[in-house]
This record gives C-alpha cells, sequence and structure tokens, in this order.
C-alpha cells in the first residue's frame, strides 16, 4: 500500500491506494491547515483552499480544475490536500521552508544523475570512436611499417653508391660518383626523416584512438600517408644517384682496366733492364781484374 510521509511530524502512514490526502492525514493527526482555518474551513469541498500542501517526492495525479481555480499563482509542487489521491509512496509538508530543502535536494539529485549520465553518455561515445578509428590507426601503421622499409632501402642504396664512388680511380668520373654517392646520403637522410615522422603520426593516430578521436586519428592518419610518399621520393632519389654512381664507374672501367694491364708490362721491362745491368757489371769487374795485374807484370 501507498506510504505518506509526513515529514513536518516525521510520521510515515500507509493507506490504500487512491485515498484522499486530507482525510489520510487527519486521521494520523496530522493538520493541514494554520490558525483559524483549522476551524473555518470547506470541510474538504475544494472551496475555501486553505488545505495547501507541498508533495516534494513521489507520484500524484496533475491538478485538476478546482486546484487550477483556487491555486492560481501558486507553483508546484503546492496542491489541495483535499484534491489529491495518494497513488504512491509521497512525502508532504505545510512549510516552505522544508519544500526548499527538498528542491535543494532534487536539484542536487538531478545534477548527479545528469553527471552519471554525462558520464555514460562520454564512455559510449570514446567507446563508438575507438571502434571507428580502428582503419585509420591501421593504416598509419602500415604507413610507418611501409616508410621505415624505404629508408631501410635508401640507407642501403648510398652506401652502395659510396663504395662505387671508392672504387673509381682519381679523375672526372671519380668526381661524378663521388657527387651522385653524396645525393643519395642525402636522400637517404631525407627517408629516415620522412620514416621518422611516419611513425610519430602513427603514434598519435592511436593516441587519438584511445580518447575516442576519430577526426585526430584520421587526421594523423593522413599525416602518416604523406610522410610515407616522402620517404618513397627519397628512396626512389637514392636509387637513381646509386645509378648515376654505377654509370660513373662503367664509364672509367676500361680506362682502368688499361692503366692495370700496362702496369705489369711497364714493371717486366724495369726487371729486365735491371738484369742486363747486373750482368754487365760482372765482366767489367773481370776486366778491371785483367788489366790491374798486366800493370802489376809489366812493373815487376
Amino acid at each position: 500500500m501507498p506510504v505518506v510521509h509526513f515529514i513536518d511530524i516525521n510520521r510515515k502512514v500507509e493507506c490504500i491506494p487512491g485515498a484522499n490526502l486530507r482525510d489520510v492525514a487527519m486521521k494520523s493527526g496530522y493538520s493541514v491547515y494554520h490558525g483559524v482555518r483549522k476551524l473555518l474551513n470547506c470541510q474538504g469541498e475544494g472551496l475555501c483552499g486553505s488545505c495547501q500542501v507541498a508533495v516534494v517526492s513521489g507520484r500524484t495525479m496533475p491538478r485538476n480544475e478546482t486546484e487550477k481555480k483556487r491555486l492560481t499563482g501558486v507553483k508546484e509542487p503546492w496542491r489541495l490536500a483535499c484534491q489529491v489521491q495518494v497513488l504512491d509512496n509521497i512525502a508532504i509538508s505545510t512549510r516552505q521552508e522544508m519544500v526548499e530543502q527538498y528542491a535543494a535536494k532534487d536539484r542536487a539529485r538531478a545534477a548527479r544523475i545528469a553527471q552519471a549520465h554525462a558520464v555514460q553518455e562520454k564512455q559510449h561515445q570514446v567507446a563508438e570512436g575507438r571502434k571507428a578509428a580502428e582503419p585509420e590507426v591501421a593504416a598509419a601503421a602500415a604507413q610507418a611499417k611501409l616508410a621505415e622499409e624505404e629508408a631501410a632501402k635508401a640507407g642501403q642504396d648510398a652506401k652502395a653508391a659510396r663504395q662505387v664512388a671508392e672504387s673509381v680511380s682519381d679523375g672526372p668520373a671519380k668526381e661524378a660518383a663521388k657527387k651522385a654517392a653524396d645525393k643519395a646520403h642525402d636522400a637517404a637522410s631525407a627517408a629516415m626523416h620522412a620514416a621518422s615522422e611516419a611513425k610519430e603520426a602513427a603514434a598519435k593516430a592511436k593516441a587519438a584512438q584511445d580518447k575516442g578521436d576519430v577526426e585526430g586519428a584520421h587526421a594523423a592518419e593522413e599525416k602518416a600517408k604523406k610522410a610515407e610518399a616522402k620517404a618513397h621520393a627519397a628512396e626512389a632519389e637514392a636509387a637513381a644517384d646509386l645509378k648515376q654512381a654505377e654509370e660513373a664507374a662503367a664509364k672509367a672501367a676500361p680506362a682502368q682496366k688499361e692503366a692495370a694491364e700496362a702496369a705489369p708490362s711497364e714493371t717486366t721491362e724495369a726487371a729486365t733492364a735491371e738484369a742486363g745491368e747486373a750482368k754487365k757489371a760482372p765482366k767489367a769487374t773481370k776486366t778491371a781484374k785483367s788489366t790491374a795485374k798486366s800493370k802489376t807484370d809489366t812493373n815487376g
């Protein structure tokens, strides 16, 4: 059965559903009248409007026509006790300060409910955002990985170009190969920088996903895509520079081959000349000895 809580006297009374609130109050020893109205009233006919009570909590039927007429200018939750049917648990008071206290409690409770709802809504939005951002995060990670691979390839091309340049003998071809190797090194550095940008963008995309920020994740994914394009272009440039270094080395190859083949011949000729001189030396020594002996014999 419904329970009526008379706040002013801190009493709770059960009643049958649909019971008249004025009757329940009077039977419970709670007066809904003040001053002379305790004696002079309309006995619940809805004519005097003096049985005003505030229903501070609980469910009741809306004001009827009698209440609308007698309570003109009086705001809810004030009602005429003689016109209210008790349908649910309610709490009533005839004191304005008590009404204000309950109103403050209601506002605080409503604020807590609104805050809890806002938190739940935010959590729901974050969860939905995380799910929606999954493609962007995956794409950003893929772009970062691809950029890293391209940077590694550019580094290999730069290293190879440097080795090619070092294998070429001094001359115009070597200068051309060295210049191409330097350009390849710069391209590799640019590729590594772009790969770093792509990696950073991928991390930002993941951070945005954690917050449920779909737009942030999409923006980060776009940055990763642009960074990967830079890395790709830099890797292509490093490959082109390596090719230039190889072409310069190829042009210098015939001359280097001729020089290498000529070097052994010159060495052989020098060795032959030295051998000839060595053969002449003993003969000269023998002749000198014979001459010296002849002079000795003559003197003797």
